[in-house]
Formats: structure tokens, C-alpha cells, sequence
């Protein structure tokens, strides 16, 4: 991934010299190449916004697994999106989860709005009590499932978020550095999840070329204030008498 992300910088800061050099080495030249360079990082983010699509609240939950010995196992399929119960939709967190939506309604049966293969279908299930191990009973339908987030496409939602994602970059990460770190997490199943969600994202050199090229044009800018200053001073020092 990181072998993508760097050519990307390259290219960045190769062009940001060549604008210093060419245009005179001054304030105009500053000018020009922070924002050439803000508007490419900003063109590499609106390129990801598009192509992906922006993260937006999940809307439903996504079949992963259906156990045998319920309703539905013979009525949903693995990728089915469940949208609805009993016509409410289901958006968490402003809504209730889907397990504590089936129990709210005590057993008795549910009427899940699905979309399977671009098309939406209704399907009646009735709950199990199950019992846990803690003791503890829940109505369940036999399902695994997941919430996964939708992502929104549109160009002008992505054009507003790539101008505001340089500044909004830098601004995390200057939180991030002034904000005490958290303890480290504790390894287990969810940990491993996410890190193998991380390893397998195909936009991850994206987001790292991205991120890397908002760092390399602070610096640079930093650089190109100083070459300035130096530049600034070096004028005005008085020469020496031959």
C-alpha cells in the first residue's frame, strides 16, 4: 500500500520545488505552491469521496450467517440487508439495534423489509427464546448479522468534504497529538477484525497518500517560510567594506 501512497508525495513535493524555482522564490511563489498543492490534495480526496462514496450512517444490518432450526433459515441468505422491522426502519443509533427491537416485541412474530439483489421484499419470522449462559434470556432469529455503513457518492457532498479535508486533517492530528493517548486495547476477536479490515481496504493507499501529502505540504510550506525569511534577511545584512 505504502508503495502506491509515496510516488503520489513525490509527485507532490518534485512539483511544489519546480514552482518555488520558477516563480521568483518569494511570497508569490509560496502562494502559488500551497495552493496548487492544497488543491491536489484536495483532488486525491475527491477522487476517493467519488470512487467509494462518503460514509454515512448505517442503514440496516447486513446477513453475515443464518443458523439452522429457525425461520430464517429458509427465508433469508447470507448479504441480505434488513432495513425495517415492523415497517420501522432501523438506523442505529437513532434507532433501537435489531436485537433490541426483536425484543421488544416479546416473541411475538416480526415482519423484516429486506433488499436482496437491488430489490425489496418483506419476510415474517418468529423469534426464539434463547438462553444464555449468564443466565439471561433473549428472543433471537437466528441470524448473524452486522451493521455496515452506506456511502454516498454524490459529487457535491465529496466536493465540500475534499476542500475542508486537508485543514480538517491537520486539525486531528493536532488534536490527537495534544490529547492523552488511550491505553492500549486489549488484543481479542474485535481488534483482529478491524486490523484485518484495515489490511484488506483497496483505498488504504488512497487515504495513505492523502494523509502523507497533507503532512508533506505543511513542511514544505514551513520550508519555503523559511527559505523566504533567510532569503529576506541575507538582503538586508549590511556587507562588509572591501
Amino acid at each position: 500500500m505504502a508503495a502506491l501512497a509515496l510516488p503520489i508525495v513525490a509527485v507532490l513535493i518534485v512539483a511544489h520545488e519546480l514552482v518555488w524555482r520558477r516563480a521568483g522564490r518569494g511570497l508569490v511563489a509560496i502562494a502559488i505552491g500551497t495552493a496548487a498543492g492544497y488543491a491536489f490534495v484536495a483532488a486525491l480526496a475527491f477522487a476517493l469521496f467519488t470512487c467509494r462514496g462518503v460514509a454515512v450512517e448505517p442503514r440496516g444490518y447486513v446477513v453475515d450467517a443464518v443458523l439452522d432450526g429457525f425461520d430464517a433459515a429458509t427465508r433469508l441468505v447470507p448479504g441480505d440487508r434488513i432495513v425495517a422491522i415492523d415497517g420501522v426502519a432501523l438506523r442505529p443509533p437513532a434507532t433501537p439495534s435489531l436485537v433490541a427491537a426483536v425484543n421488544a416485541r416479546g416473541g411475538a412474530p416480526v415482519t423484516l423489509d429486506l433488499e436482496r439483489g437491488g430489490e425489496t421484499r418483506s419476510v415474517v419470522l418468529t423469534p426464539r427464546l434463547d438462553h444464555r449462559d449468564d443466565g439471561h434470556t433473549s428472543w433471537v432469529l437466528g441470524i448473524r448479522a452486522r451493521l455496515e455503513p452506506d456511502y454516498d457518492r454524490g459529487t457535491g457532498l465529496a466536493a465540500g468534504l475534499a476542500l475542508a479535508y486537508p485543514i480538517a486533517e491537520l486539525s486531528d492530528t493536532v488534536t490527537e497529538l495534544a490529547t492523552t493517548p488511550p491505553p492500549p486495547e486489549m488484543t481479542g476477536p474485535k481488534r483482529i477484525v478491524d486490523e484485518f479490515r484495515i489490511a484488506t481496504d483497496r483505498w488504504r493507499w488512497l487515504k495513505l497518500a492523502m494523509r502523507w501529502c497533507t503532512f508533506a505540504l505543511a513542511a514544505l510550506l514551513a520550508v519555503d517560510l523559511a527559505r523566504y525569511a533567510r532569503t529576506c534577511f541575507t538582503r538586508k545584512a549590511p556587507r562588509s567594506a572591501s
